[in-house]
């Protein structure tokens, strides 16, 4: 999807109790988000879908088990039907169902587990972000006994820039592009999409015209593709490069085939031709 990365947190808000355990299960992510801050909780949120059978297995079996229960406890826990959250899945790299996210209040994300996740792994990785709770004190010590660390860099320039410190998140971003090493691939291309997305936050248009012209160049057959071709397309509306903006905007539109996207990149070309 390639929605603005805010916009996935204006949801309805409702809650539900699951039916099968004694762990209380919200169904909005900003219920969860504004528990989370006020009991100063992770947030576990397993994303399923309507067709997918192991999905139901981990809802009736696994997650009722009195182990797993017990771990859940340190949790703010939330059930989500992943594909009536599209922005969320493109944010967090969703690639299949179930997943079982772990992110902070602030929505930063901690950890993942994405396919059939046993009791065993869920009690791992869950034990894991309930050790290490605090991103931002973690990543820190961690740098200083490795200055270098493109991890580090990368999860506290994606933490400042979900804090809105904007200046901390662009300096820890372009250190893991710098230090990332060549085997570690998708992390510099994680660091790049996302200073992308800080310089189209912080209006920082020239910036953003560049670093996108170079992104959709170096990762074509990036899963962020889509995304990043658009906001190659606005960055370079925002610049005054309307005609090659349309062109961009253009090709993509040409082969997309989900509907959200689709619009998206409709209204933006709508715009363009109206001058906007």
């Amino acid at each position: 999807m390639i929605r603005p990365i805010a916009s996935f947190a204006i949801l309805f808000c409702l809650y539900s109790t699951c039916l099968f355990s004694e762990t209380l299960w919200e169904t909005s992510i900003q219920k969860g988000m504004e528990r989370s801050k006020a009991e100063k909780k992770p947030i576990l949120i397993d994303l399923y879908a309507d067709w997918c059978t192991y999905c139901k297995v981990l809802e009736k079996e696994i997650f009722p088990d009195k182990d797993v229960a017990k771990v859940l406890e340190g949790f703010v826990t939330v059930r989500l039907d992943g594909e009536e959250f599209p922005n969320l899945r493109q944010k967090y790299a969703i690639e299949g169902y179930p997943t079982i996210l772990f992110i902070d209040g602030h929505s930063n994300f901690l950890d993942k587990i994405t396919g059939l996740a046993t009791k065993q792994m869920i009690l791992q990785m869950a034990k894991k972000v309930l050790a290490e709770p605090d991103i931002e004190a973690s990543m820190q010590s961690l740098l200083k006994r490795k200055p270098n660390s493109p991890f580090a860099h990368f999860r506290l320039g994606t933490f400042y820039f979900h804090a809105q410190k904007y200046d901390l998140a662009k300096s820890h971003l372009q250190n893991a592009i710098q230090y990332a090493p060549s085997d570690e691939i998708s992390l510099k291309e994680d660091a790049l999409f996302n200073l992308g997305i800080l310089y189209v936050q912080t209006e920082d248009w020239t910036k953003a015209t560049e670093l996108w012209k170079n992104f959709v160049s170096v990762y074509p057959k990036s899963r962020n593709a889509n995304a990043s071709e658009m906001y190659y397309g606005i960055s370079l509306r925002e610049v005054g490069e309307k005609k090659l903006a349309l062109m961009v905007l253009e090709k993509l539109r040409a082969r997309l085939t989900d509907d959200d996207d689709i619009e998206a990149v409709e209204q933006t070309l709508a715009e363009i031709r109206k001058g906007y």
